[in-house]
């Protein structure tokens, strides 16, 4: 009697300890108020709002007509220049940096799918087994044995046998259901960090594709820079013979002699630095574009050269 008196009051007791155990959890902020839980879809925590930000709705030249029908997708066609076309798909093909993000994206889709996966029945068994079982003929109440007390020539009962066959199946199903939204913020979560790598493999190829273009544009800047002072040493060089000669017959004096040699040395002094340029655009080319370091003038050719050959092209 007093064993049931205590089941009797233990009962209550729980669920007064249970509720005073939830209030004390909503009033200290560690779940989720009654109605946020309900607008939220039944999932504990507040919904994600992305911070407040000024962006503008379009780009600023999006209505220009003469960038509007323009790819932005292959926005380095725009220059109609093979070399660069040729630049940008090598590095493309070659990063290492760009397929390590890329895997990244890889990898977050996998992980989503298993946040996905975790919404549903997470463990599934099914079980068989089979065995033919073949008694002794000593055992007790051995059904064959019967057959053996039986006249000669007598008919043996078909149901009576030494062996018999043992057949066993089974399913186990284990299913958490996501009353607290557990698994289906994980997958939030993961769709956001999915989103997150994309844009960074995003980002990765713009930048990459930007650097080949920039770099591309030094390279051929530096070589026309190099041709243009190479082009002024040799007529400033016919100045210095001209200045010299009209030197010798007293026509000019010293000192305009003297400052078309300094100018001529001015000029020549301008072409290693332009060389060194010249180099730096070619190794960080070389890396962009995932090679060995090496000479790319056999590859890009000259800028006037290349740009004449585009042109005649284009007529045809």
């Amino acid at each position: 009697m007093k064993w049931q008196l205590a089941e009797q009051w233990s009962l209550p007791n729980r669920i007064i300890k249970s509720g005073l155990a939830c209030a004390l959890l909503l009033s200290s902020g560690c779940m989720t108020s009654p109605g946020d839980w309900v607008r939220n879809g039944f999932k504990v925590g507040p919904n994600y709002s992305p911070p407040p930000a000024p962006v503008a709705k379009d780009w600023i030249d999006a209505n220009d007509p003469a960038v509007q029908p323009r790819q932005i997708d292959q926005w380095w066609h725009v220059f109609q220049d093979p070399k660069l076309d040729w630049l940008i798909d090598t590095a493309y093909k070659n990063n290492p940096n760009l397929r390590a993000v890329g895997m990244r994206v890889l990898e977050a889709r996998a992980e989503q799918a298993i946040a996905v996966g975790n919404f549903f029945p997470q463990t599934q068994q099914a079980t068989g087994q089979y065995s033919h079982v073949n008694l002794s003929h000593n055992s007790f109440n051995n059904p064959a044995a019967i057959g053996e007390g039986l006249p000669p020539g007598a008919p043996v009962p078909s149901l009576l046998g030494n062996d018999y066959d043992d057949w066993s199946a089974g399913f186990n199903l284990s299913w958490e259901v996501d009353f607290w939204g557990r698994f289906r913020r994980a997958i939030e979560s993961a769709s956001a960090n999915l989103e997150a790598t994309d844009a960074n493999y995003d980002a990765a190829l713009v930048t990459l594709f930007a650097d080949v273009a920039t770099n591309y544009v030094e390279y051929r800047i530096a070589q026309q820079r190099i041709k243009i002072a190479r082009d002024n040493v040799q007529i400033q060089d016919g100045v210095v013979a001209l200045a010299e000669n009209r030197f010798k017959i007293g026509t000019t004096t010293e000192l305009d002699l003297q400052q078309a040699r300094t100018i001529l040395e001015q000029t020549r002094s301008t072409i290693p630095a332009l060389q060194i340029a010249l180099g730096q655009a070619n190794d960080q080319l070389c890396t962009l574009i995932g090679v060995p370091p090496r000479g790319l003038g056999p590859d890009l050719g000259d800028a006037l050269i290349e740009r004449r050959r585009a042109a005649a092209q284009r007529i045809e």
